[in-house]
């Protein structure tokens, strides 16, 4: 192999083997760049919430970080090249093969997280806008430029698209967001590696070599090591003991225990706390439930757990219960874990639930029956892609679904914390034709919590006499389920569509008063 300039720094005329390697690099570097835009935007979206503010953000800053390294890469000699090609694709490598599991930590350890996510995207945006231009000047040593930017940029796309595919069906589920950051690290590190080997006889191959060894130890430490570091990092941030922690394709898992205290998480936020949720899920369901005169088809959306519908099957005239959740390990991990199965009572597991594994939106959209009772049990409307489950139009399905006497129950989050979100879920409800009353109950895991019962006819939940024993309500306590104190009295809110799903807006600067 000759060089330009006598001292091996970049050939004259690759070999058909160079340049095929080369090509093969473009490929894998556009699948590895995109992975690590998905990896943070991921992890800022499942920590920080907010998803389309976090995706834009990462979108944004990460292309323009892409244009930055296109421009800084004029400054690259050509003889240099290929060598500072090699050592980016190191640099990216490790950058981001440790940008999940540095963002987690520092999460779990810091507050620091916003400054090393925007230090990311920027640093490994602008390396991989890096990438591409000092590519193709070495492969303009063996072929035309017109062919080589077509080649370039049609594997760039391909690598792309393949990632976009396979990171939310494949990666996630199989791998979960640390080792998925770690496997494409050590992807780019063992390109780069070859590449290193292929071109040994050039002067700055024993510079590089050390930066390589560093590379693959830390990615290997952390592949090796990384059950352990989450383990430490998921101590730390939840503050009992965790029994089961899953990331699924939807959702990070966890469940805790402190001593009779069982608790589920997903993504952070609690879902129930086994010493009160029974006030949680009484409230949600036996107003509904007493005040109807047939439970036969009852239809419940979200409660994965089972404990919705552990208090469905109290009424023994219960026939047919359709379950909707989205996420099958949810209602895989109620349905075999002896500590939530024995809290559910085995409800899961009941001949007359049938469970599907669906979205709620289609799921209502392509049903034709009609159901006594629907229970809508869904986590609150916090981000983008669940604030279409408390649209205008979701509830006109619902209704459109609703036998004449039959009744829906809709968890409506806390009406003393989201206040606005609270109402605008009431003010939607009606807006859809239902007659809605709101109300609420005491649940010490969450403070004050809010429902609202939707009706065809005209309905009072204070006067409902229960149909079966429960825990928490009473019927002296229906009487004042539906009174509101002064201070969380209606508001002028604006009613929520697919157009203008304002509720999303509501609840975060609800959020915001109250938690940053």
């Amino acid at each position: 192999m000759t060089t330009s300039d006598g001292k091996s720094m970049i050939p004259v005329q690759l070999e058909r083997g160079e340049t095929l390697l080369l090509l093969v690099a473009v490929f894998i570097t556009s699948i590895c760049g995109l992975a690590y835009e998905l990896l943070i935007g991921a992890t800022g979206a499942f920590i920080a919430g907010d998803g389309v503010k976090q995706f834009a953000f990462t979108i944004g800053i990460f292309l323009s970080s892409m244009g930055l390294g296109s421009y800084l890469s004029r400054k690259v000699p050509s003889s240099q090249a290929l060598q500072v090609f090699i050592s980016s694709e190191l640099l990216i490598g490790l950058l981001g093969g440790i940008s999940h599991p540095v963002l987690y930590l520092l999460y779990a350890y810091s507050s620091s997280f916003s400054v090393a996510f925007y230090a990311l995207l920027i640093i490994i945006g602008s390396l991989t806008g890096l990438e591409i231009p000092l590519v193709t000047r070495v492969l303009a040593k063996s072929s035309p430029l017109k062919l080589n930017i077509s080649n370039v940029l049609s594997l760039d796309y391909l690598g792309a698209l393949i990632t976009t595919v396979m990171f939310p069906l494949i990666l996630l589920p199989t791998l979960g967001l640390w080792y998925t950051s770690v496997m494409f690290g050590l992807l780019n590190t063992i390109l780069a590696g070859i590449i290193l080997f292929t071109f040994r006889r050039a002067s700055w191959f024993r510079k590089i070599i050390p930066a390589f060894l560093i590379t693959c130890f830390v990615l290997l430490v952390l592949a090796i090591g990384g059950r352990e570091f989450m383990a430490a990092a998921d101590n730390r941030i939840y503050a009992d003991e965790i029994i089961y922690s899953k990331q699924s394709s939807y959702q990070k898992i966890v469940l805790t225990r402190w001593q009779n205290d069982l608790r589920l998480f997903l993504n952070g936020n609690i879902q129930f706390s086994s010493l009160d949720e029974y006030r949680y899920h009484e409230a949600l369901v036996h107003p509904a439930m007493s005040g109807v005169p047939s439970r036969e088809r009852v239809l419940i959306l979200g409660g994965g757990d089972g404990l919705a519908a552990r208090e469905v099957f109290r009424y023994k005239d219960v026939k047919h219960v359709d379950l909707v959740d989205l996420d099958p390990e949810v209602v895989k991990l109620a349905k075999t874990n002896s500590h939530i199965s024995k809290l559910n009572e085995n409800s899961l597991k009941d001949q007359r639930l049938h469970y599907h594994a669906t979205d709620a939106w289609l799921f209502v959209r392509n049903l034709k029956d009609k159901y006594n009772i629907i229970i809508v049990d869904l986590p609150d409307p916090s981000s983008e892609n669940l604030v279409k489950l408390y649209s205008r139009q979701f509830y006109e399905g619902l209704k459109h679904h609703l036998a004449a006497d039959g009744a829906i129950s809709v968890q409506a989050t806390s009406p003393y914390f989201n206040k606005k979100s609270f109402w605008c879920i009431i003010k939607t409800m009606r807006g859809a034709g239902l007659k809605v009353s709101p109300f609420r109950a005491q649940v010490p895991s969450f403070g004050e919590w809010g429902f609202a019962l939707g009706t065809k006819f005209n309905f009072d939940p204070g006067k409902v006499k229960l149909g079966v024993k429960t825990r928490y309500l009473s019927n002296e306590i229906m009487k004042y389920l539906s009174v509101f104190p002064k201070d969380l009295v209606e508001m002028d809110v604006t009613i929520s569509t697919l157009d203008h799903p304002v509720i999303l807006k509501y609840y975060l600067d609800d959020y915001g008063t109250y938690f940053k």
